[in-house]
């Protein structure tokens, strides 16, 4: 009775029971790991979705502060030329105002190193941009020589300006010796100044409609659309052919008539051409008339007038 009493099986010993217990046990760390793995994805979705949240929030600050930098750029750059345009007719007038003509010197080159700055901040900015992008963490991997390049020659287009500390100097450009005709050094820098003209252009691309409106950056992003000057003022043409072509041809003709102006100057005439007549032989050299009254006196203005024309032509 005693051995029988021993031979009775233990529940908990029991194969079947033992079986019944591990079966929940495994069931329950194969929902643990799928449950971990679920969380680990979700995770990995909050972090994608903050870091893309992130990067258009930068995105959207960094687009702003760009277009703000270009605007200051652009106000600063007309300014200068503008106060260069002041001087130099105070020149062709022989007022005799040094002085004054000097402290405006003076503020042009004071206006031309803030330009430069301003330069070198909008890079930055435009290569950080581009980093945010194209996912780049480190903005350094997107300055490229191409673009070290771009940055050296726009700072030098924007450091040509009429020197304050350059006397009344004159290159010769007389095609004839026995003439007094002469060009000051402080006019030719002076004209190389209108290149600033591209800060015009590069305000107008970020200012435009197209640019602006987040479902055409959209659909230019996904279509690997550049939208430079070029692409903007085809869209200006188709939209408005015949006012786009008047502003680009009026503002042409102007800054070319003033520089003939400014390079043709003979002393033994009247001195500097007048405005009026530099717009009239501009005219006359595109129609190609050419009826003889009015010609340049010197080569600088008669290489001027062909540059001029001859492009328009074309």
């Amino acid at each position: 009775m005693a051995d029988d009493n021993l031979k009775v099986p233990l529940i908990g010993l029991n194969t079947t029971s033992n079986t019944s217990y591990t079966q929940p046990m495994s069931i329950n760390l194969s929902t643990e790991a799928n449950n971990g793995s679920k969380a680990v994805e979700i995770l990995n979705k909050i972090r994608i979705s903050s870091s893309i949240s992130e990067r258009l929030t930068k995105r959207k600050q960094l687009t702003k502060r760009r277009r703000l930098v270009s605007d200051i750029m652009c106000l600063v750059g007309l300014l200068g030329v503008c106060l260069m345009i002041i001087e130099n007719e105070l020149a062709f007038h022989n007022t005799g105002e040094y002085q004054l003509r000097f402290i405006i010197k003076l503020i042009i080159t004071v206006t031309t190193f803030l330009l430069i700055v301003l330069v070198f901040y909008y890079h930055s900015v435009d290569i950080r941009l581009y980093a945010v992008n194209n996912s780049i963490d480190d903005w350094k991997v997107s300055l490229t020589p191409s673009k070290v390049l771009a940055i050296i020659g726009e700072a030098f287009i924007c450091l040509i300006q009429p020197l304050p500390w350059l006397p009344d100097s004159y290159i010769s450009s007389s095609a004839n010796s026995s003439t007094s005709t002469h060009v000051p050094v402080n006019v030719i820098l002076s004209i190389f100044m209108f290149t600033r003209v591209y800060l015009v252009c590069r305000c107008l691309i970020y200012h435009s409609t197209i640019v602006t409106d987040s479902s055409s950056q959209s659909i230019g992003f996904l279509n690997r659309v550049k939208f430079n000057f070029k692409f903007i003022l085809k869209a200006y043409l188709t939209q408005h052919p015949v006012l786009s072509l008047a502003v680009i041809l009026f503002t042409i003709f102007l800054i070319a008539s003033w520089c003939l102006r400014a390079v043709d100057y003979n002393s033994t005439k009247d001195g500097q051409l007048a405005f009026l007549d530099a717009m009239y032989l501009f005219m006359l050299s595109l129609t190609s008339l050419g009826y003889g009254d009015l010609i340049p006196s010197t080569n600088w203005g008669r290489g001027k007038n062909v540059d001029d024309t001859y492009p328009l032509k074309r």
